[in-house]
């Protein structure tokens, strides 16, 4: 318990103290935050395993409670025969209940003392929860805050006093796509005329097939729509 408490009385002041003297803090609280995982986790798991052992000394309990209830119904059941040996059984089912009891007295003490370890975990895995989720939301608030203000400055830079250098930047860089497009060959332009040239025979040749063949698929769709019709009209009878 002294350790997990020293533990994470350790990573809450590391927090505290080094983000105030570290360059990059966002690196510095999300390590923290990582160990402070591992802390919590810890924990869990410790308070897992105590629970489970409590649940051990519970049925232990029940069933020394179960025997000494035997005992005391098997020497009631002979307390009064005056057989010699019934007397004897009767002592002896008391000795076992003795027994129980005096088992049941140590269990019950061992009960109550994992219960206080048990919440003392408990207590402390909450704490660490909450701990671990202020961080958590400082970061990101810290992390939003800082966003801002870059974009705040950003903003600042675009509209104040450097802006007019940004345009004389954005006209250079025109400027500069303007007379690479002008110093483009022709080459490129005239070949691609030659192939869209609608006076070339090979290609009217081809453009009027594929029309032709569209013409045909839309004839066919026709007809089919047709016969579709005709199959689904009512016939009558005539008068």
């Amino acid at each position: 318990m002294k350790l997990f408490k020293r533990i994470s009385s350790t990573v809450i002041a590391s927090v505290e103290n080094i983000v105030n003297e570290v360059e990059n803090h966002d690196a510095v609280v999300e390590s923290m935050l990582k160990e402070l995982t591992q802390v919590t986790a810890e924990s869990k798991i410790r308070h897992k395993h105590v629970q489970r052992n409590g649940e051990k000394i519970r049925q232990q309990l029940e069933a020394i409670n179960k025997q000494e209830t035997q005992w005391t119904q098997r020497a009631a059941s002979l307390v009064n025969t005056t057989d010699e040996n019934a007397k004897k059984e009767a002592l002896a089912c008391l000795s076992r209940r003795r027994q129980c009891k005096e088992q049941r007295l140590v269990l019950e003490e061992r009960l109550q003392q994992h219960q206080i370890t048990e919440q003392k975990i408990a207590s402390q895995v909450q704490s660490l929860n909450q701990r671990q989720a202020e961080i958590s939301d400082k970061r990101h608030l810290l992390k939003s805050q800082q966003s801002l203000a870059e974009a705040n400055r950003i903003v600042a830079a675009v509209t104040g006093e450097s802006s007019e250098s940004i345009d004389q930047a954005f006209d250079r860089w025109e400027l500069s796509i303007t007379k690479t497009e002008l110093s483009t060959p022709t080459e490129f332009s005239t070949y691609d005329s030659l192939n869209d040239d609608p006076t070339d025979p090979f290609t009217t040749k081809w453009v009027e097939n594929e029309r032709h063949s569209e013409l045909l698929d839309e004839l066919s769709e026709l007809q089919k729509t047709v016969k579709q019709a005709s199959n689904t009209t009512p016939k009558t009878d005539d008068a």
